[in-house]
């Protein structure tokens, strides 16, 4: 399909800063200095039960690269909440251990950074327990 319109498609791709922009379901195959993955598309629930898409950074988190992890750019898709994810079911290898992640949320313009998830343990919606 995407050949007919003359678009091909690529697990990953290394941008000349030496970022990787993958997916995030499977290991990628570049190496970089730098991930930006999705398929997690993390949410923050706040108290009252509003869930906000954040971002994940994960300084040095992966093969020592920094990892940022994107939210989606639908609303209709809700996002994972960050609190299930140190209960094993991260499914991106590049988010394994979450631990060291920190959440970072943009309401009104104003960009909000939280300390990292092993910090926050107990405090998240959700939160099941964090290995480093």
């Amino acid at each position: 399909m995407l050949a007919a319109v003359g678009v091909s498609a690529t697990d990953s791709v290394r941008l000349d800063d030496g970022t990787v922009v993958c997916h995030g379901h499977e290991e990628p195959a570049a190496d970089g200095d730098r991930y930006v993955v999705g398929h997690q598309h993390p949410a923050v629930t706040i108290s009252g039960g509003q869930r906000r898409p954040c971002f994940l950074y994960g300084p040095g988190q992966y093969d020592s690269a920094d990892v940022l992890v994107v939210p989606a750019f639908t609303r209709l898709a809700a996002g994972t909440p960050v609190g299930t994810l140190g209960d094993g079911t991260a499914v991106s290898p590049l988010l394994a251990p979450p631990a060291g992640y920190r959440p970072i949320v943009v309401s009104n313009g104003e960009t909000l950074g939280f300390p990292a998830l092993g910090d926050l343990d107990g405090l998240l919606v959700g939160a099941r327990g964090y290995e480093t």
